[in-house]
């Protein structure tokens, strides 16, 4: 029986060498990449009863941004004013939210109105 890895060791199998570490980034890759560089992390990631993993962030020019990872792998961006304090039913601000820094939090994901609640423990 033959090692399912044994492949790798095979040279007779092609690579694929169409993409090349020369070729550049399209505009949006680079945009996106230049986003994440200024994200820090403001809070834990917490997870949610349908395995969604959330978190907020700060950007470099002050804005709060909230994503959820999903199971299947895919990421949802979560602008501010969809970034809902759940006793106030109004958005959370980066303000309000550095008032409340010595609480833990806890986040959910409401997938019908894309919203991320916010829930200060």
């Amino acid at each position: 029986m033959t090692s399912p890895l044994s492949f790798l060791r095979d040279a007779s199998h092609p690579t694929n060498t169409s993409f090349s570490s020369q070729q550049k980034l399209s505009n949006q890759s680079q945009k996106r990449i230049s986003l994440f560089r200024g994200m820090l992390p403001i809070c834990n990631e917490t997870i949610d009863y349908q395995n969604n993993r959330s978190r907020l962030w700060t950007l470099k020019n002050e804005m709060l941004l909230g994503t959820v990872s999903h199971f299947n792998g895919e990421i949802t961006y979560i602008p501010s004013d969809k970034i809902i304090n759940s006793c106030t039913s109004k958005p959370v601000s980066l303000k309000n939210l550095k008032s409340l820094q010595d609480l833990q939090i806890d986040l959910a994901y409401v997938s019908e109105q894309k919203n991320l609640l916010f829930f200060p423990i």
